[in-house]
């Protein structure tokens, strides 16, 4: 790794932690990610060499360092042993629960609150922050630096939130898909199993 700060939940996937980097921001949402002993939510979070990670899991946690290690290591090696532990631990890990992060910045509320108000609304990001004092490339830097998302992914997060509330209250998957802008069940069924691991019905049924 380099020793320049990198993005939490791209080291753990360069360091071949997790499979993907999507899995690698889903498990830092889910709260089990200590880094020197504070607890991290925020996947944007940027590690320095001879930090220290916690991880959390059900019947073990685990200690990790940010040392040199580059991308490829020899087969056996110390390197490669460690990472063989740490796949067979979260492997194990539930997936995680939805969170959906805020920003303290105002001009970030604004454009949180149009969709808050209104989860369907499918106006552009250009469109939406069009009043909202800073360019469109600063305020899309911005976001993401805040929320470890892009605009896309947090209104699909959000999406999600508010679908995971209706059908908890017993409303029909179609209704709940066309209520926040899906142009198909199929396509929202497809979203939902894609990003929590099942399709609606399995998915509340524990």
């Amino acid at each position: 790794m380099a020793s320049k700060p990198i993005r939490l939940d791209k080291w753990l996937w360069f360091a071949r932690v997790v499979k993907s980097r999507t899995l690698a921001q889903k498990i830092v949402r889910s709260g089990k990610i200590r880094v020197n002993r504070e607890k991290i939510v925020n996947p944007a979070k940027l590690l320095t060499i001879e930090d220290v990670l916690t991880i959390t899991l059900e019947r073990r946690i685990l200690f990790l360092k940010v040392i040199e290690y580059g991308n490829d290591y020899a087969p056996g090696g110390r390197e490669a042993r460690l990472v063989d532990v740490m796949l067979d631990e979260l492997d194990e890990l539930e997936p995680a629960p939805p969170y959906l992060p805020l920003s303290d910045d105002k001009r970030l509320i604004r454009i949180m609150e149009t969709l808050l108000e209104n989860p369907a609304n499918e106006k552009s990001f250009e469109e939406i922050a069009v009043n909202s004092g800073a360019s469109t490339r600063t305020l899309s830097r911005l976001f993401s630096k805040s929320t470890g998302m892009s605009f896309g992914e947090w209104r699909k997060q959000l999406r999600l939130l508010v679908a995971l509330d209706q059908l908890g209250q017993g409303h029909p998957v179609t209704r709940v898909a066309f209520d926040l802008g899906y142009k198909s069940t199929n396509a929202f069924t497809a979203m939902f199993k894609r990003t929590l691991g099942a399709p609606p019905g399995a998915y509340l049924k524990g």
